[in-house]
C-alpha cells in the first residue's frame, strides 16, 4: 500500500495548463527518413520522405524523465504543412514499454491546426497489487505492475501512420498539460472480486447516476416517465413527422428520402419534401452480453434456474451459462418478460424528446418495428464465402472476392431480405453495406482501382434493382488506403459517402478528383470515467460535462460543413462493464446499464436539435425557398 500511495502523490512541478513545449529541456530528434527544423516561434517543422511507417519526430526531455502523475491531460497542437489530408499521432513515452501508453491522433485538412488530447490516466482506480482481469479493453491495474508510469516520461512522439510513399510535412506547435490534477483511488486487490453488482454496475465506487436498490431503480424510471410526459414532442422547431424541417423550404414530396444540394450545402430531403439533417444513434437495442467463461468470479450475482432474468443469458449445448446481459436483465426488471415492444416504444419516445430523428446502424427489427422514426438498414458481405486474393497470392480474409461470378447474386439476395422487411416504408432513410472494410489491406491487390470500382458498382446495381429509389449510404469508411481511390469509387456509386469518425471533429473529406457527393458520419462518440466505467471509448472526455460539450462541438462542425448531412452517435447504451465478446467496454451510451439517461448528453442533443436546421441553412445560404428546381439532377439516387 505504501508503494501505491507514493505512486499517487501529486507532482508539485506540474500545474493546470503548464507549458511543456516550446520550452527549455526539449531535444528534437527526427526519425529515419525525416528532417526536423526549429522555426522562429519555437515550433518544429517535420518533413518526411514517405518511405516508411511512423515517420515523425521525438521530443525528448533532455533534462531527464519528467513526472506527469499530477496532470490529467496532455494537449499536443499540430498543423498540416502539406496539400493533402494528414492523420498525425501523438504518444507520451517512457524509456520502456510498460502497459498502454497515452496516445491519440487528429486528422487535418491542408493548412489546418488541431489539438491532440492525450488522457493521462486510463482509469480512476489503481489496484495495490497485480490481479488478473482478462477479457476487457481496459480495467484497473496495479501501479507497479502494468500501468503506464507517469512518473518517468521520457518523450513526446509525434508522427504519421502508414508510409505514404511521397514527401509529407507537419508542424508541432505546442504541448501543455491541462486541467486539475487527477488522483485515482487505490483499491485493495485482495477484496476486489467480485466487482460487478446485480444490476451490472461497478461495486467499488459511487457516482451520481449509480443505482443502489430496486426502489432507486424504480424511482429513476418513474422520474424519467414524468419528464417524457412533460416533453412529448421533438425540440426540433417545426418538426414534421420525420423530424425534418417542416417550417423550412418546401420541395417536391416524392414519398422517399433523397439528397439535394441547395445554396452550396447538401441535404437529405424527407418524403414530404422537407429538408432533413440526420441526427441519429446506433445500436438501439437491448444487447450487451458479456462472456462468463473463466470470469465468473467477477460477478456478485448471476441468475439462477428460477430467476426471470435467466432468459437474458446465453447457454452452451451442455446447459452451462456462457454469457450474461445485464442491460437486458434490467429491461426484464422494468417491463417484464415481454419487454421488446415496450423497449421499442420507450426508445421512440426518448429519441423524439431528445431531438434525435434517426434509428441508425446495427439496430434490430424490434427497435425499428414501430416505424415512427426514420431508420437505416444494413447488410454485410462478410458471409460471402470467396475472399479476395492479393497480388502476392495471399488471401485477404477481410474483403470479398468482388470478381467472383457469384458475388452479384449474393448481393441481390442480401438486398432482397432488406426489401422484404422494409417494403415501401417511407421511414427507410437508406441502406449501408458493410462496415469499416480494410481498404489498407486491399490496396495490395494487383489492380486496386478495379477492385474499388467493381465493389461499389456491384453493390449499387443490386440496390437499384432490388430497392429502387432507396439511398445507398456507403460502406462506413474507417481504414483508408494511401491513394484513397476507394473514396473516389464510392463517390461515383454511392448516394452518400459514410465514414466513422472517432475524433473531436468530422475532418474527413472527399479527395481531389472525386464526384461531389454528400457525406454522413456513421459512428462517433465521447466517453468519460466519472460514471463507474473502466474505458472512456475511442474519443475520451474528462467528465460528463465535457462529454456534452464535445457532442455539441462535433455536431456544429457537421452542420457548418457543406458536405455532411448527418451524424450518428455510437451507441444507445453503455457497453458491458466487463466487455462485449471482443473486450470493448466503453462508456459510450446515451443511457447507463440501468437504462438511466445521462442528462448532460440528453441536454446537448436537445440543444443541437433545436438549432440544427437553421444552423445548416445559415452555413449553406438556404434560408428560404430555394431558387433552383425542387427536383434537379441531384434529387434522386445517383444513376447506375
Amino acid at each position: 500500500m505504501r508503494r501505491a500511495a507514493v505512486f499517487l502523490a501529486l507532482a508539485t512541478a506540474i500545474r493546470a495548463e503548464a507549458a511543456v513545449f516550446p520550452g527549455d529541456g526539449i531535444a528534437a530528434e527526427a526519425r529515419t527518413g525525416c528532417a526536423a527544423r526549429t522555426l522562429s516561434d519555437g515550433s518544429i517543422l517535420v518533413e518526411t520522405d514517405g518511405s516508411r511507417d511512423w515517420q515523425g519526430v521525438n521530443l525528448f526531455f533532455s533534462g531527464g524523465p519528467r513526472d506527469f502523475s499530477g496532470a490529467g491531460l496532455l494537449s499536443v497542437v499540430v498543423s498540416n504543412a502539406c496539400d493533402t489530408l494528414l492523420r498525425v499521432h501523438a504518444t507520451l513515452a517512457t524509456g520502456a514499454w510498460q502497459g498502454r501508453r497515452p496516445s491519440y491522433f487528429a486528422t487535418l485538412l491542408p493548412a489546418e491546426s488541431r489539438d491532440i488530447p492525450l488522457r493521462l490516466w486510463f482509469a480512476p482506480w489503481v489496484l495495490n497489487a497485480p490481479l488478473d482481469l482478462p477479457g476487457m479493453k481496459n480495467a484497473p491495474k496495479a501501479a507497479a505492475d502494468s500501468t503506464f508510469d507517469l512518473r518517468a516520461c521520457t518523450a513526446i512522439e509525434v508522427n504519421l501512420g502508414k508510409a505514404a510513399g511521397r514527401p509529407l510535412a507537419f508542424a508541432v506547435l505546442s504541448a501543455e498539460v491541462g486541467r486539475a490534477p487527477v488522483e485515482p483511488k487505490v483499491l485493495d486487490a485482495a477484496t476486489f472480486l467480485p466487482f460487478v453488482d446485480r444490476l451490472g454496475q461497478f461495486i467499488h465506487d459511487d457516482w451520481p447516476l449509480k443505482i443502489h436498490s430496486d426502489a432507486e431503480l424504480a424511482a429513476a424510471h418513474a422520474s424519467e416517465e414524468s419528464w417524457l410526459a412533460a416533453n412529448p414532442g421533438s425540440p426540433i422547431p417545426g418538426a414534421d413527422r420525420f423530424g425534418g424541417w417542416g417550417d423550412g423550404p418546401q420541395l417536391a414530396a416524392t414519398g422517399h428520402f433523397r439528397t439535394e444540394k441547395l445554396g452550396g450545402a447538401w441535404w437529405f430531403v424527407d418524403p414530404d419534401g422537407h429538408l432533413f439533417f440526420s441526427h441519429g444513434v446506433d445500436c438501439v437495442y437491448a444487447n450487451a452480453a458479456t462472456p462468463l467463461a473463466g470470469r465468473e468470479r467477477f460477478f456478485k450475482w448471476l441468475p439462477g434456474a428460477g430467476d426471470p432474468e435467466r432468459g437474458c443469458c446465453w447457454f452452451a449445448p451442455d446447459g452451462s451459462m456462457t454469457h450474461a446481459d445485464f442491460f437486458q436483465m434490467n429491461q426484464v426488471r422494468r417491463f417484464g418478460p415481454d419487454w421488446k415492444p415496450r423497449f421499442a416504444d420507450l426508445a421512440a419516445r426518448r429519441l423524439r424528446a431528445w431531438g434525435l430523428n434517426t434509428i441508425a446502424n446495427w439496430s434490430p427489427d424490434y427497435a425499428r418495428e414501430p416505424r415512427k422514426i426514420p431508420y437505416t438498414m444494413q447488410f454485410n458481405t462478410a458471409s460471402f464465402p470467396h475472399r479476395l486474393t492479393l497480388a502476392d497470392g495471399t488471401v485477404c480474409e477481410k474483403f470479398p472476392d468482388v470478381f467472383h461470378p457469384g458475388f452479384p447474386a449474393f448481393l441481390r439476395e442480401k438486398a432482397a431480405a432488406v426489401a422484404a422487411w422494409a417494403g415501401e416504408d417511407p421511414m427507410l432513410l437508406g441502406v449501408f453495406v458493410d462496415n469499416e472494410l480494410r481498404w489498407d489491406l486491399v490496396q495490395r491487390a494487383a489492380d486496386f482501382p478495379a477492385v474499388c470500382e467493381r465493389y461499389f458498382a456491384e453493390v449499387q446495381a443490386a440496390l437499384r434493382e432490388t430497392l429502387p429509389g432507396t439511398l445507398y449510404l456507403g460502406c462506413r469508411f474507417a481504414w483508408a488506403s494511401d491513394s484513397r481511390e476507394e473514396w473516389r469509387a464510392a463517390a461515383r456509386h454511392c448516394d452518400v459517402v459514410s465514414v466513422n469518425v472517432y475524433e473531436r471533429s468530422p475532418s474527413r473529406d472527399l479527395p481531389d478528383g472525386a464526384v461531389d457527393r454528400p457525406m454522413l458520419v456513421g459512428e462517433f462518440h465521447f466517453g468519460a470515467f466519472d460514471s463507474g466505467m473502466f474505458a472512456a471509448g475511442l474519443a475520451p472526455a474528462l467528465d460528463q460535462r465535457e462529454r456534452g460539450e464535445c457532442y455539441r462541438a462535433f455536431l456544429r462542425d457537421c452542420l457548418d460543413s457543406p458536405r455532411y448531412i448527418g451524424a450518428h452517435w455510437f451507441q444507445y447504451h453503455d457497453q458491458a462493464l466487463t466487455g462485449r465478446p471482443d473486450g470493448e467496454n466503453y462508456q459510450c451510451g446515451f443511457v447507463t446499464v440501468c437504462d438511466v439517461p445521462y442528462p448532460e448528453l440528453v441536454r446537448a442533443s436537445r440543444e443541437i436539435a433545436a438549432e440544427m436546421h437553421l444552423q445548416r441553412a445559415r452555413s449553406g445560404g438556404t434560408s428560404g425557398p430555394p431558387p433552383m428546381p425542387s427536383q434537379g439532377p441531384n434529387s434522386q439516387p445517383c444513376a447506375p
